[in-house]
């Protein structure tokens, strides 16, 4: 190696505001390899998925409905709108089920 480095805005702080979504979707994908879902699978959103410890606030990114709506996403539609809107909701919907947050509930 020549041992030069290069970079762009490298001394630049930036704020990893939404880098935590990566890991709900790393284990959504999980348990996905392992069987216990499918892209098929659907949850339901109700209340208690914007107020588990680590939801985000539903009114960020993301077009899902900010309040609750009673109705049933697939887990494929929620991947979908955390890897391409960011959608707090859709991870707190990821949170609430796929990691077990319900189980405190």
């Amino acid at each position: 190696t020549t041992g030069k480095e290069a970079g762009v805005n490298e001394d630049s702080k930036l704020y990893a505001a939404s880098i935590l979504k990566l890991a709900y979707l790393y284990y959504a994908q999980d348990k996905i390899n392992q069987g216990e879902y499918t892209l098929d699978s659907s949850f339901k959103y109700i209340p208690e998925v914007n107020s588990f410890p680590g939801s985000y606030k539903p009114e960020g990114s993301g077009s899902l409905p900010k309040k609750e709506d009673n109705k049933e996403y697939s887990l494929q539609q929620l991947i979908t709108k955390v890897t391409k809107e960011s959608d707090n909701v859709a991870h707190n919907i990821l949170g609430y089920y796929v990691t077990n947050q319900s189980d405190g509930a």
